[in-house]
């Protein structure tokens, strides 16, 4: 059986690697930080991964990598099945310095699920520790995906990003929440390309793919995605998701 981490503490493992099978109805954890950097792969479900900068999106068959010391939390509305690796970036310093996305190809989905069930106690020169070198030469291989969403130190700019994904159909208009929050729609704009290096049509086009891909993992239709999202049509939201992706939609949810 794979260990659980509710059981363990985590940071005081001795192996430079262990792997973790979790399930949860819903997630929503506090702020918090590791001594060990922390992979999330998704199995099943959409989390989102949130630091100071930004936020990501793991959706199935992608994996999120925070390294060590980098304070984050993570949620999800709706259930999610995930596989977390623990890593001591001592021992494998070749890893990432920064957050990042990529997409998890089907060695590395073995060699995650092989890792999950080994435990957090084997001999340094075993098989084990010839797995995970193998593990992070393929995480170190995996090119990045573009599913980050880059946020604003302003509080004011902030606060208005925030009330944006909380109603990415944006049934309230910009300028009602700019003056929510006690800012112009042009200073937002100047402080968005500034802080984010996004104009705010940018910005938001990002906040709704993000959105359309968790949307696509509750299985709801193209049709009704596009519809909910503001888009004239099925093929106008399409486009966008091609343009940006690379792929269609259906595409996409196929390697999902």
């Amino acid at each position: 059986m794979p260990p659980k981490s509710k059981k363990l503490d985590i940071d005081k493992i001795q192996v430079p690697l262990i792997g973790l099978a979790e399930e949860y109805d819903s997630l929503s954890s506090s702020p918090h930080t590791h001594a060990l950097g922390q992979l999330y792969y998704c199995v099943r479900g959409t989390i989102k991964v949130q630091i100071a900068s930004g936020l990501w999106l793991v959706s199935p068959q992608r994996a999120v990598w925070i390294p060590q010391g980098i304070t984050h939390h993570s949620s999800s509305k709706y259930p999610v099945g995930l596989r977390i690796l623990y890593i001591n970036q001592e021992e494998y310093m070749s890893l990432p310095e920064e957050v990042c996305l990529f997409q998890i190809d089907s060695l590395l989905r073995e060699l995650i699920s092989t890792a999950v069930t080994q435990g957090y106690s084997w001999p340094p020169n075993g098989h084990e520790s010839r797995l995970s070198q193998v593990i992070i030469d393929r995480i170190i291989a995996s090119p990045e995906e573009p599913l980050y969403l880059p946020l604003p130190t302003d509080p004011r700019a902030l606060h208005v990003c925030q009330m944006m994904q909380r109603d990415p159909h944006l049934h309230s208009d910009i300028n009602t929440l700019c003056l929510k929050a006690g800012l112009s729609q042009r200073t937002l704009v100047r402080i968005l390309q500034n802080e984010t290096k996004m104009n705010l049509q940018q910005w938001r086009r990002q906040l709704l793919l993000i959105t359309a891909i968790e949307m696509m993992s509750l299985n709801k239709s193209i049709t009704t995605i596009a519809m909910d999202l503001g888009y004239a049509n099925p093929s106008a939201f399409t486009t966008m998701f091609r343009k940006t992706l690379g792929v269609s939609p259906s595409e996409y949810s196929l390697h999902s």
